[in-house]
C-alpha cells in the first residue's frame, strides 16, 4: 500500500484509488470476490448457486462463465459507480488536509521580472 501511494503521488494521480486497488488485486481476496461475483451472477440469471467451495479458481471460471462474467459486470458497475464520487471527494479531503501549505510556511513569490530594454 506505501509503494502504491508513493507511486501515486509522484504520477499525480488518486492516491486513495492506488491503495483501494492493492486491496482488490490482492491474491488472498481474490477468490472470495470471484465467488462473490459468481454467487450474484447465478442469481441474477436464476439459477442456483452450488455451494461447493472450489480451490482452483480456473475450475470455476470453466463450469461457469456465464454467471462469472454477468456478477463481475453488475458488481463492477455498481462499485465504479459508488467509488468515483468516493475517490473525488476522498481526495478533496486529502489534499485540503495534507497538501495545502500552511499560512506561516507559505513560500513568497520571487519578484516579477522586467523586460531586458535592450
Amino acid at each position: 500500500m506505501l509503494a502504491a501511494a508513493l507511486i501515486a503521488y509522484l504520477a499525480r494521480v488518486s492516491i486513495p484509488a492506488a491503495i483501494a486497488c492493492t486491496w482488490f488485486s490482492n491474491p488472498l481476496t481474490t477468490p472470495l470476490f470471484l465467488l462473490a461475483q459468481y454467487k450474484l451472477g447465478s442469481v441474477l440469471i436464476g439459477q442456483t448457486p452450488t455451494d461447493e467451495p472450489t480451490v482452483d479458481v480456473l475450475a470455476l471460471l470453466s463450469r461457469a462463465p456465464l454467471p462469472l462474467l454477468v456478477g463481475s459486470f453488475v458488481s463492477g458497475a455498481i462499485l465504479s459507480l459508488a467509488a468515483y464520487p468516493l475517490a473525488l471527494k476522498g481526495w478533496d479531503w486529502f489534499k485540503g488536509r495534507f497538501l495545502q501549505p500552511r499560512s506561516g510556511l507559505a513560500r513568497k513569490k520571487p519578484p516579477a521580472r522586467t523586460k531586458n530594454p535592450l
